[in-house]
């Protein structure tokens, strides 16, 4: 406790200016969020309100010294070509106050919990050494190619190596990821001008439309569906597409409503929590539509535009699903992103207002 005291002290001390995002921006290693398939985050305006934020804090020659990410926070020490980040549980006293805590828990939280240092030579990052209590060291070496450009990675665990490739203005265009047997996967693409999304959602969305109905059509539901909810995950991207469709069963609702609870009413709206019977997440395989995802599954600086069109999608299937599977007559088909959405709040957006009052009238928003 304090240790962190101390140096967050020394560190605040000589921040001169904030940077807030949705996820990771600044990682002092080159093309980390790219390397880890991870995608940036947005440039926020404010201080997050939540702890899933991220803040980051410089000195005036521009050093990070302070990066707070979630629950965790990390402290940068500049030694000559040598950088050591102190990684704590718990950003400050504040945040283990705000989650509850018992004051002698308080002081576990500022717990340090791991610690990187970061060697450069010549300006350029040569080797990354990570280590945490009671695990193996985590190596990363650095290689570059003639015109200075990061070409490979080596990790030690798990053991492998990133490729790095780049197309003639220099810009980073893809990472692979391979084992030492020679097994890769693609980590990261830079997506082409056609595989931008104002080009393929269009596409994408018209296969939607089709295939879901296909599919609610083949589906063996054992009840009548009182919810079809289109989701994706934004926290999961760059894999956000195809969505998954679920179908909500009337005997959960009226069970889930009966039983009571603070929660029950975002419980029947959220398809993480209806139950799976056979095909209550429906496969959408259709080869040509898959292709067409697949395109457009790469790292963006915004993937918002993706939810929209879900939201779009499910706002025209509304009308025909009811006649594809059996159904109650106040059927809701709606779409949502499951990481970032209270999900009686996403159907409520998209009841529409004569829907919405018969949902209310009901109790079930």
């Amino acid at each position: 406790m304090a240790r962190y005291d101390k140096l967050s002290a020394q560190l605040l001390a000589r921040v001169v200016r904030w940077e807030h995002a949705s996820f990771a921006l600044n990682q002092l290693e080159p093309f980390h969020c790219e390397r880890h398939g991870w995608k940036p985050g947005r440039r926020l305006k404010k201080a997050p309100k939540d702890d899933r934020g991220y803040s980051y804090g410089y000195a005036v020659d521009g050093h990070l010294l302070i990066a707070r990410e979630g629950q965790f926070e990390y402290l940068h020490v500049y030694e000559g070509d040598t950088i050591t980040r102190f990684q704590f549980d718990g950003p400050a006293i504040a945040w283990a106050k705000k989650q509850g805590w018992e004051e002698k828990d308080q002081d576990k939280a500022k717990a340090q919990t791991g610690i990187t240092r970061l060697f450069l030579k010549a300006g350029r990052m040569e080797r990354v050494e990570a280590s945490w209590p009671g695990r193996r060291k985590i190596v990363d070496e650095y290689e570059y190619d003639a015109q200075g450009r990061v070409s490979k990675v080596r990790v030690s665990d798990p053991e492998h190596t990133d490729e790095l490739s780049y197309d003639a203005t220099g810009a980073l265009v893809r990472v692979m990821w391979r084992h030492p047997s020679g097994q890769a996967s693609e980590h990261f693409r830079r997506p082409a001008k056609e595989d931008a999304l104002p080009s393929l959602l269009p596409l994408i969305r018209d296969k939607l439309r089709v295939q879901i109905l296909r599919v609610l059509k083949r589906a063996k539901l054992g009840g009548k569906a009182y919810a079809v909810v289109i989701s994706t995950c934004l926290e999961e991207a760059p894999h956000l597409l195809p969505p998954h469709v679920t179908v909500g069963l009337v005997d959960y609702r009226d069970e889930r409503i009966a039983h009571g609870g603070a929660f029950r009413r975002d419980e029947i709206w959220n398809p993480q929590a209806m139950p799976l019977f056979d095909d209550a997440r429906l496969r959408l395989g259709d080869r040509s539509l898959v292709a067409l995802c697949n395109r457009a599954n790469v790292a963006r600086e915004d993937d918002r535009p993706i939810v929209v069109m879900l939201r779009a999608l499910a706002a025209e299937l509304q009308p025909f699903v009811a006649e594809a599977l059996p159904s109650v007559p106040e059927l809701l088909v709606y779409a949502m992103d499951v990481g970032g959405e209270d999900a009686e709040k996403a159907a409520r957006a998209a009841a529409g207002k004569p829907l919405a009052q018969t949902l209310k009238k009901l109790k079930l928003l």
